[in-house]
């Protein structure tokens, strides 16, 4: 069954452009999310993996970020991930893919772990905290 397997917050996602396609680039990754005003509008990125999952087969992925109080705040919508022809000598359980999420502009009303929830084929997959706290505190 499919899983959750890395997780990673970082301040921004960069493409870099490469001759067989983009390679993306985590810039200053975080343990924790420091905007500078609580209220405010936040932007930053997500790296994740998922494994155990079939690359034959297609999926459809969606991904929600709630507030402490568990307020959807962020909802992508599914998107489908389609099957992929090449044939792969791994097992399943060591098959899956990586994802880069570009968040702009997320709405924090207020500090605390916020919820990063993943979905494949309408199931949660795997939750991870985000924690947002003020940084332009003195």
């Amino acid at each position: 069954m499919a899983k959750l397997s890395m997780f990673m917050l970082c301040n921004a996602i960069n493409n870099l452009q490469q001759a067989n396609g983009s390679i993306p680039q985590l810039i200053g990754p975080q343990t924790v999310l420091r905007p500078q005003f609580v209220p405010s509008n936040f932007s930053f990125g997500i790296a994740v993996g998922v494994t155990d999952v079939n690359l034959h087969e297609s999926y459809r992925i969606r991904f929600t970020i709630a507030d402490p109080d568990g307020k959807v705040v962020h909802d992508s919508g599914e998107s489908d991930f389609p099957a992929i022809e090449k044939a792969d000598t791994l097992p399943v359980e060591y098959q899956g893919f990586a994802l880069s999420i570009d968040i702009r502009n997320l709405i924090v009303e207020k500090e605390g772990a916020f919820k990063f929830n993943l979905f494949i084929n309408g199931k949660v997959v795997g939750e991870h905290e985000i924690p947002i706290f003020c940084g332009g505190k003195q």
